[in-house]
């Protein structure tokens, strides 16, 4: 990430998360990028145009590089110590991106403003669930075929379990700062749900 218009999108990125888009103005964006108006109008036509460019290539864009590298050919076990591995992997980078730590409430007021203010946010957002929806589902036939996983199961229902593990703890932490925490209660129900169908 080496250019100024990046640069400008990730620290604006974490103005937005920490301090909400109705309660940042343009001068508290110049202020904290540390950039003239007239420079920050080189890139983006105002706060909103700025805000949606931050939604696209950072809120948006840390699910899709998620989906794009995703192995659909693995065990659900791998799968999930790899889903566990690459939150903490993703946690880093948040952190060294953004220069600050943001609580995992921030994000889903994020998520809410963008569904506001972003025209089309929802629809990507749904189509990056979807996604993900179908990689649990491609793995878990995958472990049912390799005989990992039994086969009595309704793998559509265990793959909304996934997601909606994930979502469910994601949500109930949302005053927790300990990301860390968080991530180990993932995975602790991740490999509850796997015990209840391996072989």
């Amino acid at each position: 990430m080496n250019n100024t218009r990046q640069k400008i999108l990730w620290k604006a990125f974490g103005i937005f998360l920490e301090k909400g888009f109705d309660s940042v103005s343009i001068s508290d964006l110049q202020k904290e990028i540390g950039m003239g108006r007239a420079s920050l109008y080189h890139y983006f036509k105002g706060k909103e145009d700025l805000f949606v460019n931050v939604v696209l290539e950072c809120y948006l864009a840390l699910g899709k590089e998620k989906h794009i590298k995703a192995d659909l050919d693995i065990s659900l076990n791998k799968m999930i110590k790899q889903n566990i591995e690459e939150y903490k992997q993703d946690l880093e980078k948040q952190d060294a991106l953004l220069d600050r730590k943001i609580s995992i409430l921030n994000f889903y007021l994020f998520a809410f403003q963008a569904m506001k203010y972003c025209p089309g946010f929802k629809n990507e957002a749904l189509e990056l669930q979807k996604q993900e929806l179908e990689q649990w589902k491609s793995v878990i036939k995958c472990s049912i075929r390799n005989g990992e996983i039994r086969k009595d199961i309704d793998v559509d229902e265990i793959a909304k379990l996934y997601v909606n593990a994930e979502n469910g703890i994601g949500i109930r932490s949302t005053y927790s700062s300990n990301a860390i925490e968080i991530i180990a209660e993932i995975d602790k129900m991740y490999k509850n749900i796997y015990n209840l169908i391996k072989t």
